[in-house]
């Protein structure tokens, strides 16, 4: 088999950056602290170098930057001192809100030369959280007519930082009692569910009991909830409820 090799001619150039931040690139939760090193070779004639924050992008609502070190932040300047010709570093820090958004961030700004260019990037990842309660009834368990709607009421709040997906699911807990399901129906008034980030909803469900089910027999329901059919949620509620057959 007759092979040709093909040869092709890169042209790579490389600029000498008088500053370097470590680690560049970081992927994070909102609740976790960060830090970047940020190491810089002072000019000749210069004792400081500066940098907005807000022309880099750095500046958004409810983000706390701090700095150590060298590294100074005085409302919206970053600057970074020395003596002239040396070589400094320091760390800015940076607290997210707990609601910070799943996004990418790209911070960059140079001081009067290009060759001091501050650039790093942050993609903040998204928090799957949530809570599922029962408002209603308020007390358990209940007292229901075999083959008749019992109507309950959930409240499912997403607690996370993004939009996100929910799937309702249930399950029989079985016991000495209750060894198999009877044929239990459970319908839920909305199934998928997608929320915001920090809002809530009501979801009604009905739930009817056949006349299979022994009268009298407490009888446990796992209610659970799901992301995005892929994360599931550790929170569930169980409902209670006693059957009593029709007179």
């Amino acid at each position: 088999m007759d092979l040709k090799r093909y040869v092709k001619t890169i042209q790579l150039t490389f600029v000498a950056s008088g500053v370097i931040v470590e680690t560049n690139h970081q992927r994070s939760a909102p609740a976790d602290g960060l830090e970047w090193t940020l190491t810089a070779d002072l000019p000749n004639d210069k004792e400081y170098l500066n940098w907005s924050l807000v022309d880099s992008g750095m500046q958004k609502e409810d983000w706390n930057w701090s700095a150590t070190g060298q590294i100074t932040i005085d409302g919206n300047t970053i600057s970074i001192f020395g003596s002239p010709g040396s070589r400094v570093s320091g760390t800015i820090n940076l607290q997210l809100p707990d609601d910070a958004p799943p996004k990418f961030h790209q911070f960059e700004h140079e001081d009067d030369s290009n060759e001091y260019n501050m650039k790093f990037s942050l993609e903040v990842l998204q928090i799957h959280r949530a809570s599922l309660a029962i408002i209603s009834p308020t007390e358990t368990p209940i007292s229901v007519e075999i083959d008749e709607e019992s109507v309950v009421i959930l409240r499912l709040e997403n607690l996370g930082n993004g939009v996100d997906s929910y799937y309702l699911s249930h399950k029989l807990m079985l016991n000495d009692n209750i060894t198999s399901d009877p044929g239990i129906l459970i319908t839920f008034s909305n199934n998928p569910i997608s929320l915001g980030a920090g809002s809530l909803r009501t979801i009604p469900i009905t739930i009817i009991i056949p006349e299979s089910t022994p009268a009298r027999v407490d009888l446990e329901i796992e209610l659970t909830i799901e992301f995005n059919r892929k994360y599931r949620c550790e929170r569930f509620q169980k409902y209670n409820n006693s059957g009593k057959t029709r007179p």
